[in-house]
């Protein structure tokens, strides 16, 4: 291995390390959250729902609480849309109120002609 290679596998290494930081800084967020998180918390959940609810009334949701049960670190939504393998998921960003969208790469031509034969230009919010 030359020097140039070596360089190339160390910055290689050091992307990997850094990457295994941030998934161990999530897995340590979602376990405190878990902690702190109380079985009964209802109104929590309310709140999830509506806020979701309220943010997308156009579109169906299934809903999923977390518990300690489950090991979610967020309540969770899930919708589809025509054309759609997967669909979407919201999430609670761990420790706000704010909302986290995500749609499955695969959907995302899916979900783009969707919200334009709806007459809108595509939004993820």
């Amino acid at each position: 291995m030359n020097t140039e290679e070596r360089k190339m596998r160390l910055a290689e290494i050091e992307e990997e390390l850094a990457l295994k930081r941030v998934q161990e800084k999530l897995l340590v967020e979602r376990i405190e959250f878990l902690k702190s998180c109380g079985d009964d918390d209802e109104s929590n959940f309310d709140d999830f729902v509506a806020q979701v609810r309220q943010a997308r009334p156009d579109q169906t949701f299934t809903f999923e609480k977390a518990t300690k049960e489950n090991r979610m670190g967020s309540h969770q939504a899930h919708w589809t849309f025509p054309g759609a393998r997967r669909g979407g998921t919201v999430t609670w960003v761990h420790g706000t109120n704010e909302l986290c969208w995500g749609i499955d790469h695969r959907d995302v031509d899916a979900w783009e002609q969707y919200e334009r034969s709806c007459g809108r230009e595509p939004r993820y919010t």
